[in-house]
């Protein structure tokens, strides 16, 4: 990470640690949208689906998968192809 003389010490770690897990967080937000996709879906509720599903596209996408693979997925919204690709792309 670049030196930046507008943090200070203790922000700069911070942000450096924030960079060097950014995989995991990652990682972990999608998994995170799956199971709220699961529940959200039993509910019926509409609005939190479309906001899931885009963050789950943008999680994939900072994942580094194929954006062909991205829009099957999200716009048949299946949730199950959804938890199979998080869990590879985690490995």
């Amino acid at each position: 990470m670049a030196k930046r003389p507008d943090l200070s010490a203790h922000q700069q770690k911070i942000v450096g640690r924030y960079y060097a897990n950014k995989d995991s967080i990652v990682e972990t937000r999608l998994a995170e949208v799956v199971s709220e996709l699961y529940m959200a879906t039993a509910e019926g509720k509409q609005a939190a689906l479309k906001r899931l599903w885009n963050s789950a596209r943008a999680a994939l996408k900072q994942k580094g998968v194929a954006q062909e693979q991205i829009d099957r997925i999200v716009d048949a919204q299946d949730i199950k192809a959804l938890a199979a690709l998080a869990g590879h792309v985690s490995r």
